[in-house]
């Protein structure tokens, strides 16, 4: 393979729903991959428009639309302003988009954040839509980069993802494979707010915290967790598995 060397702009807005993050990254390829962050930031949504990504999967389908292409827009008006104060020019932009719906085994995995309202509102080329095709093709569509892990991190035994949900690859009898470990900050974000914060920096309160043995064994029983081979969740599993009536009111309870 000949030589590469790439300056590109990463989208990502989590399901955690924290805000939107832009990574401009150089990437080179040689006899391996190398890659560097040149910038990064997290830029808050506006109230009303986090307030709407957090309700997507209750909207009907014209509003929903609306939102689709409110998101992508902002998002380019977002990456040029971006661009224009670090006087940088990446040769496109990735966008993961917003996951509203993650149904693989019916065929669906929906991230709004229309693409061609990106690249209009960027004037740059974007590069979208990253799940389907693997969901059509009978996989999950998530975790979505362990190839990218591969590639980047070939050292490593393990690639760990933390986010609204955790999610881990690795080298499996010569495979790459990869599946979904648990829910994450989706459920400990709420808890982290009835403390006072966004989000539990650092895991400060999580290490002051004990087992709750009864808890645990609970969370053990769900089914997902017993499901061998290629698996993830959505939001949808947050609401009916991982319920707040189940769980996190018990928690809030121990907290108060």
């Amino acid at each position: 393979m000949s030589n590469a060397n790439y300056h590109i702009i990463g989208l990502m807005s989590g399901t955690s729903g924290d805000g939107l993050d832009v990574a401009y990254c150089h990437f080179e390829k040689s006899d391996l991959w190398q890659f560097e962050i040149l910038e990064a930031i997290t830029i808050p949504f506006p109230d009303q428009l986090g307030e709407q990504l957090q309700k997507a999967h209750l909207l009907n389908a014209l509003d929903l639309h609306y939102l689709d292409v409110a998101f992508g827009r902002w998002m380019g008006q977002e990456v040029k302003k971006f661009c224009s104060k670090k006087q940088i020019s990446p040769i496109a932009i990735c966008s993961h988009g917003h996951t509203v719906f993650h149904q693989p085994q019916k065929g669906l995995s929906l991230q709004i954040g229309n693409g061609w309202a990106l690249h209009q509102a960027s004037e740059m080329k974007v590069i979208n839509d990253f799940r389907m095709l693997d969901v059509q093709l009978g996989g999950q569509g998530a975790p979505l980069v362990p190839i990218g892990d591969q590639l980047l991190f070939p050292h490593l035994d393990f690639c760990i993802n933390l986010g609204g949900i955790s999610n881990i690859s690795m080298q499996w009898e010569g495979k790459r494979i990869a599946f979904d470990c648990s829910p994450f900050n989706l459920l400990l974000n709420p808890i982290a707010e009835k403390l006072g914060s966004p989000y539990d920096r650092d895991g400060q309160w999580a290490r002051e915290g004990l087992v709750d043995a009864e808890l645990l064994e609970k969370l053990n029983q769900v089914p997902f967790y017993q499901k061998k081979g290629a698996k993830s969740l959505g939001r949808e599993d947050m609401d009916e598995v991982f319920s707040l009536s189940s769980y996190q009111v018990r928690l809030m309870k121990k907290i108060n």
